[in-house]
């Protein structure tokens, strides 16, 4: 890998994952890419989803910028797109931008062409955040097919809300959970927050803990399984002018078939809490989680660890073999390029700051031959 950059500029990495190759998680074969693809900005902080036509397009919205000339904030160009088919970043022009750049806000994907952008801490020129800001309480969903931004609900006052994490329910519901209302202030966690994309409307939700108490938390990760099962994983509960602590329990199961309610899980294998790192879901099966923080007293410290958690059985595997892989794969599909998988690690780490964009394109000849291809 390359040098990293300090906190103090960002950087512009891209490293990829090829799932496709058998590997120990204590040496994962992460691939630099930055030379050829690298962002067009420092950035961190930022917010990536996947869009656009055939969701071969990757979006990179606001977040703590600087150029990569001169160094210095910059929230003049909040929006970056990414071509996997030709492998280049542009700029570009879109209707009805939101005008106030943030970081640590939900930049949640429908996966048919819209994103949702909700809260997050308001960024300026001159430092990487206003100084102790309430978060912001605006939403907005992005039309990555025509370009054109349209707000939700104006007339609202919606909850503040930064920090939390997001996922999208297959019945068109977006669930918030977590984050906090400003710094310091976390969201309990016996209630979640809802926008119905269908009907758009807003609502709080409580949530049944009677058979677990989960720990109020910001700079977490949800993961949504093919049984409406959300796993909820990491993050810390914030200590005001102290580093915070460890939020428990570590990973807690949110049901959401009939109703919301937390669920007890009884996990295998070796892995560590951990907060601001990167978790996607890979083929209804696998849980990837890379880099991030831990809390060791006072003490933050930065992890550049994979882990992987088997999702049928709830164990942390030690080795991922690409039999694993790619027996998920259907071999009825006949499109000539086939996006199976999309990885997203952006981390926010303190110290070791880094963007990681893995997108798995599967080309498929004559429905049996598998070439893998990292963009």
């Amino acid at each position: 890998m390359t040098k990293r950059l300090s906190l103090q500029n960002g950087t512009n990495e891209i490293i990829c994952l090829d799932l496709m190759k058998s590997f120990d998680i204590n040496s994962p074969p992460w691939e630099d890419m930055t030379k050829t693809i690298g962002l067009p900005v420092l950035s961190y902080n930022t917010h990536i989803a996947l869009g656009g036509k055939n969701n071969s397009f990757i979006f990179m919205y606001s977040g703590i910028e600087k150029s990569l000339a001169t160094f210095k904030f910059q929230v003049d160009k909040l929006l970056y797109i990414f071509d996997t088919n030709t492998k280049t970043w542009s700029v570009p022009t879109t209707a009805n931008l939101p005008q106030k750049p943030r970081d640590a806000a939900s930049f949640t994907s429908d996966g048919k062409g819209n994103i949702y952008l909700y809260g997050g801490y308001e960024l300026n020129e001159t430092s990487s955040t206003l100084e102790n800001p309430p978060a912001l309480n605006d939403a907005y969903v992005f039309n990555t097919i025509s370009l054109s931004w349209t707000s939700l609900n104006p007339s609202l006052t919606l909850l503040r809300r930064a920090k939390c994490s997001s996922v999208f329910l297959n019945d068109g519901r977006i669930l918030y959970i977590g984050g906090e209302s400003s710094y310091g202030v976390p969201y309990n966690m016996t209630s979640v927050y809802v926008y119905n994309t269908v009907y758009g409307m807003w609502s709080e939700e409580n949530v049944d803990s009677s058979e677990v108490i989960v720990e109020e938390r910001i700079e977490h990760s949800s993961v949504l399984l093919s049984n409406g099962d959300i796993i909820v994983y990491g993050g810390w509960r914030p200590g005001g002018a102290t580093n915070g602590t460890v939020a428990q329990p570590t990973l807690v199961i949110l049901e959401t078939k009939s109703m919301f309610r937390w669920r007890k899980q009884n996990v295998t294998g070796k892995f560590l809490h951990l907060n601001r790192h990167s978790c996607h879901i890979v083929n209804n099966r696998y849980m990837f989680v890379a880099y991030g923080h831990t809390i060791e007293g006072t003490v933050t410290v930065s992890r550049n660890e994979l882990y992987i958690l088997g999702t049928t059985n709830y164990t942390w595997i030690t080795r991922f073999g690409q039999n694993l892989f790619d027996e998920t794969i259907s071999p009825k599909n006949s499109n000539n390029s086939l996006i199976i998988g999309f990885l997203i690690f952006t981390s926010i780490l303190a110290a070791v700051l880094t963007v990681i964009l893995t997108t798995i394109l599967v080309s498929q000849c004559y429905h049996k031959r598998r070439i893998l291809r990292i963009y």
